[in-house]
């Protein structure tokens, strides 16, 4: 491309203050008929989700003027039967503790009624690598609506399931368009196991999902990913098609989608390289070495929704990739510019993967 295009923001808002950590933020639709979308935070220390409401959202309605932030998690007088008490003594601060370490918060459309409700894994554990068996709990939060909506009353809540590690949500039509559909991934396969391929759960609504005490579940993949970091549901297929998932693995990016009544998947990069001095099982320093992609998201040119996909690689690591499709020859080569030293690298027909072919951009 011959011109760079920078993006243009307005000026910074403060909408919380005064948290104590922060882990997770993501943007909500509380209720069809607002105008705007809110917010849903977490802490994985301090165990509190939340969500902010957005004050443009009901501004003709009458709302609240400045951002509010309402409770939906913990519920201190709720006793989780489905949550054993961990009997590890690393782990005496969550012994007694039916809620904690929340990770991946969700919207999800469960009840059709015009409120998007939220699901929660929880249960997480000190690290991915020293982490809490049994853990990774998930339960959904019934949206009150605005009427019942009060700052520090918790959302009744319902159990869905559990895996231990659980690490990261998504919600979109994946094998179907009549019901939206959960999918869920551990980051690894259990504790201190970084070897074990990683079961990729889809869970679905049961017909009655006030009163069912557990989803039905099956399996997506338990065969190609050893540490999942981030998963993202994409529609490529149009607006009347099914939703993708990407998934950012040790093994690289991979594009899961559900066709001729099965999944299949497909490989769009590797990744950072596995360097000859790591290893497979290694958990220490922090959660041990690192390689194949961190996080990754698509990016429209044109007409084209499915143009590039960009990923940061490895693991909570500092390189910016961007994956272009090579069999196109009017595919533009994208860059990506960041306040850092900088080198671009395509590769030639010998590293290029499938119909991809890949950028970089190295920050230090």
């Amino acid at each position: 491309m011959s011109e760079h295009c920078s993006p243009k923001f307005s000026a910074a808002e403060v909408i919380q203050r005064g948290r104590t950590d922060g882990y997770w933020v993501r943007a909500f639709q509380f209720s069809a008929e607002d105008e705007m979308r809110g917010v849903l935070v977490s802490g994985l220390n301090s165990g509190k989700v939340e969500f902010l409401d957005n004050p443009l959202a009901t501004k003709h309605s009458g709302g609240p003027k400045e951002w509010k932030a309402y409770l939906v998690a913990p519920d201190p007088e709720h006793k989780d039967p489905n949550f054993p008490k961990h009997q590890d003594p690393k782990h005496q601060d969550l012994k007694e503790q039916n809620f904690h370490t929340p990770v991946a918060v969700i919207g999800m459309d469960i009840r059709k009624n015009g409120l998007l409700d939220v699901v929660i894994c929880h249960g997480y554990g000190a690290t991915m690598i020293d982490s809490c068996d049994p853990g990774g709990f998930i339960y959904w939060y019934e949206n009150p609506g605005r009427g019942r909506l009060k700052e520090n009353k918790p959302w009744k809540r319902h159990y869905i399931g559990q895996w231990p590690v659980m690490h990261r949500l998504e919600t979109g039509h994946f094998t179907q368009r009549s019901f939206s559909e959960l999918i869920a991934a551990p980051v690894i396969h259990g504790p201190k196991d970084k070897t074990t391929p990683i079961p990729i759960l889809r869970f679905q609504i049961p017909s009655d999902p006030m009163t069912a005490k557990e989803w039905p579940r099956d399996v997506v993949d338990d065969q190609n990913f050893t540490v999942i970091h981030e998963l993202a549901a994409k529609r490529l297929d149009g607006q009347s098609g099914l939703d993708s998932l990407l998934v950012s693995s040790r093994e690289g990016v991979t594009r899961l989608y559900y066709d001729d009544g099965r999944w299949k998947k497909e490989l769009i990069g590797r990744g950072e390289p596995k360097r000859e001095d790591q290893k497979d099982d290694s958990t220490t320093p922090g959660s041990g070495d690192h390689w194949g992609t961190g996080s990754a998201d698509i990016g429209r040119v044109g007409s084209d929704r499915y143009a590039y996909v960009a990923t940061i690689d490895p693991f909570h690591s500092t390189k910016v990739c961007v994956y272009t499709k090579h069999d196109d020859p009017h595919s533009p080569r994208v860059e990506v510019e960041a306040p850092c030293s900088r080198y671009l690298r395509n590769t030639d027909a010998a590293e290029a993967l499938g119909r991809w072919s890949w950028s970089l951009c190295d920050m230090h």
